[in-house]
């Protein structure tokens, strides 16, 4: 399947698939670098940023059609992926319990457990819980939970995808709104949209909502048992090293949130169109995040594959990945620079009237 609004100048790579092998190319890396022992650990997440951010420049000129042998790996490098983030997060923790606690070996437990948490709880898990089977969701809200995140398993697919854009989602950034603002309240309406909606479900089935059955409850089990574990591997530091990399994998999840639909509007009964989201193309990001990237595609088509979704060339697009826009919005006055000719770009070409009058009002 071709992209009909694909870019003419793309053309196939015949190594495109390789992308998609990345981010688990980058988890065993860790997983030697934590064997080597501590004087290592700081390689990993080193190279997390310098792939993510400096080498995203890179265009991604692939098309799904490249990727047909991804009918028999894509779900075999999800599930090997699964596996490294699950044997990285306690490989860590095991080096900080038998090692002489330094603050650079602390530090670095940290780093790579923030930035691996944050791309597995969001890119990862995200296309688990999209695949709807049993265990794929619970292996997302498991990967979740590593991030301290495991209720965007159920916000994301009853609130987010229903109401992207619209000015009641809490995951979809408005102008104006700062990136840790916007972090904050998403996070917290995710948890509350995600208690919700678990005790309207067991209610119509007539369940208790304290119970097992509650999948927030349970995710935040998953969350505590973490958090038990790392203790029980590691004493303090290692309680102190799940916990704050779990919140650097909040803000990184609620990092693409942002970006991904950034200052776009739609109306309370409007549907949603390719247009309420931004797309990139970028080699490194595309693979990294299992081409979440493409994300006007992703929303229209939520079922589809990893391998079966590709940005046209008629979607809003942003010139860099989200890695890079990640960076950016972290300064939020850098940020507003940034987006305010791709936003009055927005408003001419893909906007509607009801739209731009419903932003007149924020």
């Amino acid at each position: 399947m071709l992209a009909q609004g694909a870019d003419a100048s793309d053309r196939a790579v015949p190594f495109a698939p390789v992308k998609y092998l990345i981010f688990p190319a980058l988890q065993l890396v860790a997983l030697v670098t934590v064997g080597l022992g501590e004087a290592f650990l700081w390689i990993s997440p080193v190279l997390f940023v310098v792939l993510a951010v400096i080498c995203d420049w890179i265009p991604d000129r692939s098309h799904v059609t490249d990727l047909s042998s991804l009918d028999r790996w894509g779900a075999p490098i999800l599930y090997v992926s699964a596996a490294l983030q699950v044997g990285l997060v306690i490989g860590v923790l095991v080096l900080l319990g038998q090692t002489p606690l330094s603050l650079g070996t602390l530090v670095a437990a940290i780093a790579t457990l923030g930035v691996f948490t944050g791309a597995a709880g969001g890119n990862l898990s995200h296309e688990f819980m999209h695949r709807l089977t049993w265990y794929d969701l619970t292996i997302s809200r498991l990967l979740s939970a590593l991030s301290l995140h495991s209720t965007i398993t159920i916000d994301h697919m009853h609130t987010h995808h229903r109401e992207a854009t619209r000015r009641h989602d809490p995951a979809s950034g408005t102008r104006g709104q700062d990136f840790w603002s916007f972090a904050v309240k998403s996070f917290w309406a995710s948890n509350v949209n995600a208690a919700q909606a678990e005790a309207t479900r067991l209610g119509r089935r007539g369940q208790l909502v304290i119970s097992l059955r509650n999948r927030a409850l349970r995710g935040h089990l998953f969350e505590a048992l973490y958090l038990f574990t790392a203790l029980a591997l590691a004493g303090l530091p290692g309680l102190a090293a799940a916990f704050v990399g779990g919140v650097i994998g909040i803000f990184l999840i609620e990092g693409f949130n942002y970006v991904a639909h950034y200052g776009l509007m739609r109306s309370d009964t409007g549907p949603y169109e390719a247009r309420h989201a931004w797309s990139s193309r970028r080699a490194i990001s595309s693979g990294f995040a299992f081409n979440i990237t493409q994300h006007s595609q992703h929303h229209l088509h939520p079922g589809w594959h990893f391998w079966e979704i590709e940005a046209q060339a008629d979607h809003p697009r942003l010139p860099v990945g989200p890695s890079v826009l990640c960076a950016i919005a972290a300064i939020p006055p850098l940020w507003f620079w940034f987006m305010k000719p791709h936003l009055a770009r927005w408003d001419r070409d893909f906007a509607t009237e009801e739209e731009l009058a419903l932003l007149k009002q924020l």
